[in-house]
């Protein structure tokens, strides 16, 4: 079914996504930005409604869950396999939080992966600062080429290609239902306040995330753990973790590590809803780990 979807979504909304792409994200980087004095105003003058709050943290927590489970863990780096109708949401919800078609989000975290910290990573904030690996990378990174390299990694995903041929529907439709629920206001909430609050905090991880924070593991690159960036971001905040062990399905390896995606998955895994769920052993977590060690901070410049 989603085959011949894919061949009727293709050469339709996929293409017009091709040539309107540029724009689209141009008003996601420059416009959407202009909503947090426009909200501030709002707050300040008591102008919004309980709807306007509930959409905010509804479509937060929804779409950054997305990301995390659907686009992260599961796609980009297939650490549990969950029932297909678990992960038809969890793609969906992705999609909706309007940081990247998924084919572009995986190849590009593949790419990141693959050359971390180092000259040909997408986004690392090691030799650039700060704001390149934050949101400066986005401004002249060639994602086609990209997802030229690695498509052979996601080309043969029906569902995958459906949901990068889809995209602009599932934009529409969130914010369609923000409308619905609150009008226009509930638009500005839901949809422009709530995905652009998801997206620069999920950033936080490519840019802080590999500056600042404690590295318990041994890695070749600068990836860090912090607690208070995972507990906003379910868990992908523990970096460091992650870069260790890119496959677990657990970034939080020990029992006070918060990871609410991590306790999605165990869940799913409990009830029979995910099934070739990546768990590290404890052997293989102590062979990595560095003994007695607790590094902090790098300098802006030091190198990978």
């Amino acid at each position: 079914m989603l085959g011949k979807l894919n061949q009727w979504l293709e050469p339709t909304v996929g293409r017009f996504f091709l040539w309107a792409i540029a724009p689209i994200f141009a008003a996601r980087i420059f416009i959407f930005p202009l909503s947090l004095p426009l909200v501030a105003y709002l707050i300040f003058t008591n102008n919004y409604t309980s709807t306007d709050v509930q959409l905010f943290f509804a479509f937060f927590i929804l779409t950054t869950l997305g990301l995390s489970l659907g686009f992260h863990r599961q796609a980009s780096h297939k650490s549990f396999q969950p029932h297909p109708a678990i992960r038809f949401l969890f793609l969906a919800l992705g999609s909706m939080a309007f940081q990247a078609p998924v084919t572009y989000w995986v190849t590009t975290h593949l790419k990141h992966h693959a050359f971390s910290d180092r000259n040909q990573d997408p986004h690392s904030p090691v030799e650039k600062g700060f704001w390149h690996g934050h949101y400066g990378w986005t401004m002249s990174y060639d994602r086609e080429q990209a997802n030229d390299q690695y498509k052979r990694f996601i080309e043969r995903d029906q569902m995958l290609m459906f949901f990068q041929h889809s995209y602009l529907l599932w934009l529409v439709l969130a914010a369609e239902i923000c409308f619905l629920v609150g009008s226009w206001s509930g638009v500005l909430w839901g949809f422009v306040l709530a995905t652009l609050v998801s997206d620069h905090l999920t950033r936080f991880i490519n840019s802080w995330g590999h500056m600042h924070g404690s590295t318990p593991f041994k890695t070749n690159d600068n990836s860090r753990n912090n607690w208070w960036l995972a507990l906003i971001t379910y868990g992908d905040g523990w970096h460091n973790n992650h870069h260790a062990f890119p496959r677990s399905a657990f970034h939080g390896l020990r029992w006070y590590e918060i990871d609410i995606s991590g306790y999605i998955i165990r869940s799913l895994e409990a009830i029979g809803l995910a099934t070739k769920v990546v768990h590290i052993s404890p052997e293989d977590i102590d062979k990595k780990l560095v003994k007695n060690t607790y590094s902090e901070t790098i300098p802006e410049n030091s190198e990978a």
